[in-house]
């Protein structure tokens, strides 16, 4: 079972390095000269595809088995849907980089068959579930939600090959990103939050009630927020979505304080204290995104330098909080996985060192420092 997520999360964190690699070349101006150039677009999918989606998968499939304390569905599905993912993201990135529409159609097409693989492989691993919980929900939203983006993104592919023709494409585009940024990975991270702070700290007795009215907050707002692009209307019609965000993040960052007081382990490590900080961030980040979407709305509609500012806070969002919760986490989960494969058929055989006794903190807390440096340097 550790074969599967593992494969994911190695991919990722490769993709993760090239694009690490590729913001200290020429290339990366042009995503701030052209935010729709093909040179944008080749950097955003590297980061949003390559790495942190890939890194989502594998994280999903590992942590939902540790949930329902059961394998996933099926193990040959993911490794099909790893196949199918993989190659789409691939050509995908190559297609941007050269320009050429129908290979991007082509591999928009793969990318979108490779994300229905996952949501029946996950649905039907919760529908083993004897009891939904917030968790659980979020898993399911989130999943909802990268169906919604993957479509619609795929749509978008076949537009600019030519394939079929769609009359507007800028809420296709502008709900695209609200889908994935704050409807699956906002909803996907903070509900396994729930379940991994808890864990890392230590956590008994923390109240439940917040995390439900949170989980559905996150779920209104990415429902809201991004079908709200294609309503005909005035422009504070928009800023639903942000509101909901705002009130969502901030329930987040109230429950886990209580996970914190409830704690019985002051130190769950360098990675998990940078998570716990950054959700200090995200309130702050959702404000900033209500409050500047509100004024560029009605003051600049169309702008290209309001386009701009709002582009700036979602790589923010995207950026500061999706992407270095991730690694947080990572810096638990990976070391996890190696220590099972290197060490779990030795358990009750001898001395077996911890997964604590092989990490040097020190380490992984100068590591995180510098990821963290180099992603506000870009």
């Amino acid at each position: 079972m550790y074969t599967l997520p593992f494969l994911f999360l190695v991919s990722g964190l490769l993709s993760a390095a090239i694009y690490a690699v590729s913001t200290w070349t020429p290339l990366m101006a042009l995503v701030f000269r052209d935010l729709q150039s093909p040179g944008a677009l080749y950097f955003v999918h590297l980061f949003m595809l390559g790495g942190a989606l890939m890194i989502a998968f594998g994280a999903t499939y590992q942590l939902l088995s540790v949930v329902l304390g059961r394998e996933i569905w099926s193990r040959k599905l993911g490794f099909v849907h790893y196949a199918f993912f993989a190659l789409g993201t691939i050509l995908l990135l190559v297609a941007f980089l050269n320009f050429r529409p129908p290979d991007i159609a082509l591999a928009a097409t793969l990318v979108w068959i490779s994300v229905l693989l996952f949501a029946v492989n996950v649905g039907m691993t919760m529908g083993l579930a004897k009891k939904w919980d917030a968790v659980i929900f979020s898993v399911a939203g989130a999943t909802f939600f990268l169906v919604m983006a993957a479509t619609l993104g795929w749509l978008m592919g076949l537009s600019l090959a030519g394939w079929i023709k769609l009359p507007h494409l800028t809420p296709i585009l502008l709900a695209h990103i609200w889908f994935a940024g704050v409807g699956w990975f906002g909803l996907l991270i903070s509900g396994f939050s729930y379940k991994l702070l808890s864990m890392f700290f230590l956590a008994h007795g923390v109240p439940l009630g917040i995390r439900r009215w949170t989980s559905a907050l996150w779920f209104l707002s990415g429902f809201f927020g991004g079908f709200s692009f294609f309503i005909a209307g005035p422009g504070r019609i928009w800023l639903v979505g942000p509101l909901l965000l705002g009130l969502a993040s901030l329930g987040y960052a109230l429950h886990v304080r209580q996970i914190q007081s409830a704690r019985n382990k002051n130190n769950p490590g360098p990675g998990i204290q940078l998570a716990v900080r950054l959700n200090v961030l995200l309130p702050a980040l959702s404000l900033l995104i209500l409050v500047l979407s509100g004024w560029l709305l009605r003051e600049k509609p169309g702008h290209e330098t309001a386009v701009r500012w709002v582009a700036l806070m979602i790589g923010a969002y995207l950026l500061g909080w999706v992407g270095l919760t991730i690694l947080a986490y990572l810096s638990k989960i990976f070391p996890f996985l190696w220590w099972t494969a290197r060490y779990g058929q030795r358990v009750g055989q001898g001395r077996v060192p911890t997964v604590n006794q092989l990490l040097n903190e020190t380490w992984t807390r100068r590591l995180l420092r510098l990821v963290f440096a180099l992603t506000f340097s870009t």
